[in-house]
């Protein structure tokens, strides 16, 4: 689970590679599509399981998940460690 989260952080952070009409017509949806997730998130009547499904898309869904009174609290308590994992490894980035 640790392993799909971090992941899915790291393709979040990987320019898009793709041609420039591709990028164009991306860019254009992906607002709709992620203010569409985000309200999902953060809605009382999602059920706990697409909480959890959205919670791994990205860690700007995690985080409106979390505040989901949904939410379980497994999920959350595998958010932290996820957040903590990432963290580290943005330490060792930064390491020589």
């Amino acid at each position: 689970m640790v392993k799909s989260f971090t992941n899915t952080i790291a393709l979040m952070s990987v320019p898009y590679k793709n041609n420039y009409n591709q990028v164009v017509s991306q860019s254009k949806t992906a607002p709709i599509i992620m203010s569409n997730l985000l309200l999902e998130a953060s809605d009382i009547n999602t059920t706990p399981e697409r909480l959890k499904r959205l919670a791994y898309k990205n860690i700007e869904l995690a985080c409106v998940v979390a505040l989901n009174p949904s939410a379980l609290s497994d999920l959350l308590e595998a958010l932290v460690y996820q957040v903590v994992l990432l963290l580290l490894l943005k330490i060792l980035e930064v390491l020589p």
